[in-house]
């Protein structure tokens, strides 16, 4: 749903399918799966809620059990165990979800009414923005309470990322973590560690490209993912003199505007015109490399292509690594300029 609703596509690294059902009915949907061949898979991790299934197919699903609380009219899920008191689970709370029948490419769904307040509980006010070190096992906002199985969870994932290096999803991590426990020295002592290990971390500085021309949600999530990528975002603006060359017009907005909004963006550190055509291969790397860049961050649609495997070539001597990300499909500064067009011509 995350990615529906903030993308309008599946999240590309998504690894699995969540379905949510009423608690009542979770043992007749699980024979109902096994029936069609799903088959549980590791014994759902110890869980009674979610339950994991593999189909045959290798698509992996994850039944998530949702119950209303009495007292309140709330909707209860998260992890839980069998055979252990309930306050000892990792339980989330959400206000009551009321679902609607929506069509989609498979016919009628069941889609939440209001999945802005689903995802406003899970992941926070900024849900819209993507975080690459927002770990929502350890952070949701609407985690009721900590509890024994919200520490194993909370304290491995801390161990799997120190093992990485990864200290910013770390300090994200224990910033929750202490809002529970304020006076735990382990957690006081780690938060030292991993502030420490930042102040010497070298910062990796990280590079965007693009016209921006009538600025969209696909250019703030390309931007909002390049700058996930490291600590300092430089953009680099094209200038009207390449659109003309390569598209044989100007762009609506001309480069000073353009810059001065992508200047204004809170993710960027440093927006600059850029001093050479990506096609010119030798003066493209020259001036990507004077922006002491660590990496550069390239929409998929260009992977594999000449001109890029051409650049990746000069910029590897250099140590700068181009890294490619999933274009966001759907929306264009073209599909706006048709839509004005449209509206006028109507």
């Amino acid at each position: 749903m995350l990615g529906l609703e903030r993308e309008g596509q599946l999240l590309e690294n998504d690894k699995d399918v969540d379905i949510g059902i009423d608690w009542s009915h979770m043992e007749s949907a699980i024979e109902h799966l096994q029936h069609l061949g799903w088959q549980e898979e590791a014994q759902s991790y110890g869980l009674i809620n979610p339950r994991c299934f593999r189909h045959q197919s290798g698509l992996v699903l994850d039944l998530c059990g949702y119950a209303t609380e009495q007292s309140t009219g709330d909707t209860i899920s998260g992890l839980w165990m069998q055979d252990v008191p309930f306050t000892w689970n990792r339980v989330t709370r959400f206000s009551a979800i009321q679902v609607v029948s929506i069509s989609s490419p498979a016919g009628e769904i069941c889609y939440p009414q209001y999945p802005e307040q689903i995802l406003q509980a899970l992941y926070g006010l900024d849900w819209k923005i993507p975080d690459a070190n927002f770990d929502t096992i350890v952070c949701a906002p609407n985690i009721m309470q900590d509890s024994y199985l919200y520490y194993c969870y909370a304290y491995s994932h801390l161990y799997t990322e120190w093992k990485k290096g990864n200290f910013k999803k770390m300090h994200a991590m224990l910033k929750v973590l202490l809002q529970f426990k304020p006076h735990d020295g382990l957690l006081k002592n780690l938060m030292q560690f991993v502030l420490k290990q930042e102040e010497s971390h070298q910062p990796c500085r990280v590079l965007a490209l693009g016209f921006f021309d009538l600025l969209h949600p696909g250019h703030l999530r390309y931007l909002s993912l390049a700058k996930s990528h490291g600590d300092y975002l430089v953009v680099g603006v094209a200038p009207d003199a390449f659109a003309l060359k390569s598209k044989g017009r100007p762009p609506i907005m001309d480069q000073d505007e353009r810059l001065s909004i992508i200047k204004a963006l809170a993710c960027v550190d440093k927006a600059v015109l850029v001093g050479a055509p990506m096609a010119d291969t030798e003066r493209a790397a020259h001036w990507i490399a004077q922006q002491s860049v660590n990496l550069v961050i390239c929409g998929d649609e260009w992977q594999h292509t000449p001109r890029w495997q051409a650049l990746e070539a000069a910029l590897a001597p250099q140590n700068i690594q181009v890294v490619y990300i999933p274009y966001t499909q759907g929306i264009s500064s073209t599909k706006i300029k048709e839509r004005i067009q449209n509206f006028n011509e109507s």
